[in-house]
């Protein structure tokens, strides 16, 4: 064979390689670039949620949900967005300021921090709706005090991909998670108004009564009954005290254990 075609051969050749590993190799890349931002968008979710235990018992302080988030990212991923290069933004959605607005109460704990109380939802839900706000909403935030005490955080973070000359990903999580403490009015850095404290709330005492409405239910309290090892005889049978409600298909039914 002539020496000019055998090179014209090889150029044809590794000209066809080219064009059919150009497309594989940019699908590769692309696969692994979904892959990164999958994973990216996993460890910001699990961050987020954490934060979002931690605001829930501490009077959705945002100076421990900043911090708790930044812990809970693995390291490399807390240096970059501690970095100034890396613009994100953690926001408290609610309780917002209408929410305060609305249900804000004094702390049982301390009278001069008003807070939105989680104790009592329901009977503040009755009292709402006694004052003839629609369905117990409010009319600054249009929530319920089911939803005011809600905490909703929302992140939203520029992925960079790996690749170049591709375009910033935007990812945005959000996680929401019930308070289970009064949640406080903090200010834009972060500190109560009244107090000027970031520093958790200790959970208030319950209050022996419900302002502004009916009293709550006293607990009821139930007979003890005697629990023995043994199958009562049949005289004993006849004693035995049955607790229940008439209309109930189970009520007068005894049951014993015995070894």
């Amino acid at each position: 064979m002539p020496h000019s075609i055998r090179t014209r051969q090889c150029g044809v050749g590794t000209l066809e390689f080219t064009l059919a590993a150009l497309p594989l190799l940019i699908m590769g890349m692309l696969v692994a670039e979904t892959a990164h931002w999958h994973q990216q968008r996993l460890l910001l979710r699990h961050a987020l949620h954490e934060s979002a235990r931690t605001g829930s018992t501490s009077g959705a302080s945002p100076a421990a949900i900043h911090t708790t988030f930044l812990s809970s990212l693995p390291t490399p991923l807390r240096q970059r967005m501690t970095g100034s290069a890396t613009q994100w933004q953690l926001r408290v959605i609610s309780p917002s300021t209408d929410s305060h607005a609305d249900f804000d109460q004094p702390d049982p704990a301390q009278a001069h921090t008003p807070v939105i109380r989680h104790d009592y939802q329901l009977e503040q839900h009755r009292t709402r709706l006694e004052q003839g706000w629609p369905d117990g909403r409010g009319p600054h935030s249009g929530q319920t005090i089911f939803e005011a005490n809600t905490l909703h955080l929302a992140l939203d973070y520029p992925h960079r991909p790996w690749l170049p000359g591709l375009p910033t990903v935007p990812i945005r999580i959000e996680a929401q998670a019930s308070m289970q403490s009064h949640a406080r009015h903090w200010t834009e850095q972060g500190r109560a108004p009244s107090t000027g404290q970031d520093a958790p709330v200790p959970p208030a005492a319950a209050p022996t009564h419900w302002p502004d409405t009916a009293t709550p239910p006293a607990q009821s309290t139930a007979d003890t009954t005697r629990v023995t090892t043994s199958p009562p005889t049949a005289g004993q049978a006849d004693a035995i005290t049955h607790i229940g409600v008439d209309d109930e298909p189970l009520c007068g039914i005894a049951l014993c254990c015995g070894t």
